[in-house]
């Protein structure tokens, strides 16, 4: 393929825009937009933070999310604040489905690369089909989607045959406080028990936390037939108010 030349990039530059500061560029973000982005030089978060309260530092992570997990890892890209606020929505609610490219390949450049232990295969957490029909597409999925071809990782299939299915119809958790929240994803999520058991570490795959009520009922549900699993958790978002800084 023939080289772009320096007049054919800065002719795409006058027709791109950046989506955060709309200056005009070749990327979807301008590199001055990524660089001022909280989470690129965030050291806390270049690990798993199921361990983050288990060393004697200042570190302490006070979340439900960490202190009640039912899975082994759980890694994300950034706390939920600009520009993952509007990225998100933008992905999720507004048609911005390129959008779950950025946000993969930001989250394998700048978490996956401090992993060691890499999953067999990858599970978007699941929409009921009816939800599927209102917004055409299951952001996760999406997500799921590039990290798999860019990591090699087999995504779960999303027919008869899926590891995990969404068996009932739930009300978005964004319009519920923390007890309704809770009860909202009660025995949500239905396993296939022999297609999960050949694996031995599988990766959870979602956009945004804030509880981690909706991952936890899906960890309970794939222990409850295979026990022996180690489950990771990644999340792009993570809703807390004060993270420390390092």
């Amino acid at each position: 393929m023939r080289p772009s030349s320096p007049l054919t990039t800065e002719l795409k530059a006058m027709w791109h825009q950046c989506v955060l500061c709309q200056e005009h560029t070749i990327l979807n973000v301008c590199e001055l937009c990524e660089s001022d982005t909280d989470f690129i030089q965030h050291t806390l978060l270049r690990q798993n933070l199921c361990t983050v309260n288990d060393t004697v530092t200042d570190n302490y992570l006070e979340h439900d999310a960490v202190l009640n997990a039912k899975f082994d890892e759980l890694w994300i890209l950034g706390v939920y604040h600009y520009p993952l606020t509007y990225l998100i929505p933008a992905l999720k609610f507004h048609g911005q489905r390129h959008f779950a490219t950025l946000l993969a390949q930001w989250f394998v450049l700048y978490r996956v690369k401090y992993m060691t232990d890499l999953p067999q295969v990858i599970i978007p957490v699941p929409l009921h089909w009816r939800r599927f029909l209102q917004r055409g597409y299951n952001q996760a999925e999406l997500i799921a989607q590039t990290l798999s071809q860019h990591l090699h990782i087999p995504i779960d299939k999303t027919d008869r045959d899926a590891l995990v299915k969404r068996r009932r119809y739930t009300k978005p958790q964004s319009e519920l406080n923390q007890e309704q929240r809770r009860q909202n994803m009660q025995h949500v999520f239905s396993v296939n028990p022999q297609a999960i058991a050949q694996y031995q570490h599988i990766v959870i795959v979602d956009d945004v936390m804030t509880t981690g009520g909706t991952i936890n009922d899906l960890c309970r549900a794939i222990y409850r037939h295979a026990p022996h699993i180690k489950i990771s958790v990644w999340c792009i978002g993570l809703r807390i108010d004060i993270i420390p800084a390092s």
